[in-house]
């Protein structure tokens, strides 16, 4: 890493053959880039060690060591490596080693779910010894609540329960949901089938809530048995599902919270003859950015900006130990896409 006073926005322009206009937009969140052009600027400052004087002043307010003396090791326990792990993990990695830190990704075997052997594990694996540990989503509650008791600094990547002594960062899928109902109600659909689980984890039972309530605040009723709330299940049941629900609502928009699901659903739709969306709308939660359908009218989840924040907020945890725990949600921006249909 280049030392910070021999770093001008120059030599970061240089690098990316752009110009010291475009990277200083970029680095004062101002608009007239494409988002791809914003991430490039924003890597390559953070690789070369550029820093703006905003930046240096709100890590002393927050007192986080620039250049700390002793690094720390950070461990980020998941059950799999899929794609938003791998997104919440790169946001991380790079934010700990921008500022000389350690994290190690580690795999639990998600089927043992006994406490004494998590906690065996966590011997083996160095958990309990940690400088702190990085809780995502979707790992088994059983897991998450043997991370949560260790005496270490703790940051739950995920929607915490009431009472839960750990600070938490999230992106807002409430926020999320509620501007996709919004945005439908906008282009003129009341007719809005919800796709997309309400049991499994916290943060579905909060998609759902957001659907509810913003729904509601338009005038719409939304009873349960008007929406898709299966289990995934296979493909087929899935389907099957689908087309009963199509056939007795006849929705002008469909609203998908799963990613997993976006694919079955465009599917279906054409195996029932349906274009979208000259015949329905749809509006999905999509976690990747190599979308399924790239130009779907979506939220755009902030994944990786929640990782980054999370290594803030364990560093800041590590430094002000005795402060009140704190949640933090990170607000979606919204994509118009090529997916719904003005009425």
């Amino acid at each position: 890493m280049s030392p910070r006073k021999q770093v001008t926005l120059q030599h970061i322009a240089d690098r990316l053959h752009t110009s010291v206009h475009t990277v200083s937009k970029a680095l004062r969140g101002l608009p007239g880039m494409s988002e791809e052009t914003r991430r490039s600027v924003f890597r390559a400052a953070r690789e070369l060690g550029y820093r703006t004087k905003a930046q240096e002043h709100a890590m002393a307010i927050d007192r986080l060591s620039v250049y700390p003396d002793k690094p720390h090791r950070f461990v980020f326990v998941t059950t799999h490596n899929g794609y938003l792990v791998k997104q919440l993990y790169s946001g991380l990695y790079d934010r700990l080693s921008e500022l000389g830190h350690l994290i190690d990704f580690a795999i639990y075997p998600e089927h043992e779910t006994h406490p004494e052997r998590i906690r065996d594990w966590f011997q083996q694996y160095g958990v309990s010894y940690a400088s702190g540990v990085f809780i995502p989503p979707t790992i088994p509650l059983p897991l998450e609540q043997e991370l949560l008791a260790l005496p270490i600094p703790r940051v739950l990547l995920n929607f915490p329960q009431a009472g839960t002594e750990s600070d938490s960062v999230i992106w807002d899928v409430y926020d999320a949901v509620s501007q996709s109902v919004m945005h439908l109600v906008r282009e003129g659909h009341r007719r809005i089938m919800y796709v997309g689980d309400i049991r499994t984890q916290r943060g579905f039972r909060r998609r759902w809530q957001a659907f509810t309530e913003s729904s509601s605040e338009a005038g719409i009723q939304t009873p349960p048995e008007e929406s898709l709330l299966v289990p995934q299940g296979t493909q087929a049941e899935w389907d099957e599902a689908f087309r009963a629900k199509w056939d007795s609502l006849r929705p002008t928009a469909i609203l998908c919270v799963l990613d997993t699901l976006i694919p079955w659903i465009y599917y279906a739709c054409r195996g029932l003859g349906l274009r979208i969306p000259e015949d329905v709308s749809l509006v999905g939660l999509e976690t990747n950015e190599e979308a399924f359908l790239p130009d779907l009218t979506r939220p755009l989840l902030p994944v990786r900006e929640t990782g980054v924040r999370a290594a803030d907020r364990m560093l800041w945890r590590l430094a002000n130990p005795h402060l009140p725990y704190e949640h933090i949600r990170l607000q979606c921006r919204w994509h118009k896409g090529a997916t719904v249909r003005k009425m």
